[in-house]
């Protein structure tokens, strides 16, 4: 990733790489979505808190997931399946919860580019295009967890006869 995910209110702090990466313009608009970020913080944006509470949750419990996940298909243990099956889930609700939160960030940074001058008519469809194509990384990725999830369900489905 290029920007740090680590950000302390009220300050953003992004890499160094963002600016290294030969399209200042590029970066400008990376920066702006984590400024949209911050403003659905400030708002409290109920999709953001959503995303926050989860991925406390989701982090501590990644931490025995896997764990889980081998015990329940080399032991098949219903127990462990169930608790697999919940904790992907969980991963694919967080990721499809994500995606209203990344869209609405890169709504937020092309209004406020708009509102500060710092995009004109002719850079806006690049903005846009930028913007919802870093946004279409969510949708991908929340195909890729849904198809995780039914993948489990379908393979402890057929183990259980």
């Amino acid at each position: 990733q290029l920007l740090s995910e680590l950000w302390l209110r009220p300050t953003l702090r992004l890499r160094n790489e963002l600016l290294q990466l030969g399209n200042l313009v590029c970066g400008e608009r990376i920066a702006a979505h984590e400024v949209g970020h911050i403003v659905q913080e400030a708002e409290g944006h109920r999709f953001t808190r959503l995303r926050a509470w989860l991925a406390r949750w989701l982090e501590k419990g990644a931490r025995v997931s896997s764990l889980v996940f081998v015990g329940a298909m080399v032991f098949r243990i219903p127990f462990l399946q169930i608790a697999s099956g919940a904790f992907l889930a969980l991963f694919t609700l967080f990721t499809l919860v994500a995606l209203p939160v990344e869209l609405h960030a890169s709504k937020t940074a092309i209004d406020l580019l708009d509102a500060t001058g710092l995009a004109n008519e002719h850079d806006k469809r690049g903005v846009k295009r930028v913007l919802r194509s870093a946004a279409l990384t969510y949708v991908t990725g929340l195909g890729r967890q849904l198809a995780n999830f039914l993948f489990f369900v379908a393979v402890v489905g057929a183990a259980r006869g």
